[in-house]
């Protein structure tokens, strides 16, 4: 499948922003029940089955299913933007 040049600018941003959400979700998770050791394993695998759902429907919707390396690479970008940035500037710095 060949899409135009302002397609793939759009899937790579796209895929940016489901890598942050990513990490966003879990780490809210994780801070919200970082006490609850047990708790916190049973909403991690529920919340995996349901990001999972979440990313291969925005991918089928997005690219239509066609996932090319370098879509991977930016979904991954996304990720490390928001540990480098995101995570310590402000979004989960407050210790409960």
């Amino acid at each position: 499948m060949i899409y135009t040049f302002y397609e793939q600018i759009q899937m790579i941003f796209y895929f940016m922003i489901l890598g942050i959400y990513l990490f966003i979700m879990m780490d809210t998770i994780n801070t919200i029940f970082y006490k609850i050791k047990v708790l916190n394993y049973i909403l991690q695998f529920i919340s995996w089955i349901i990001i999972d759902i979440i990313c291969i429907k925005a991918i089928d919707t997005i690219s239509n299913g066609y996932v090319p390396i370098y879509i991977i690479l930016f979904f991954a970008l996304g990720c490390l933007i928001y540990k480098k940035y995101l995570k310590e500037k402000g979004y989960i710095s407050i210790e409960i």
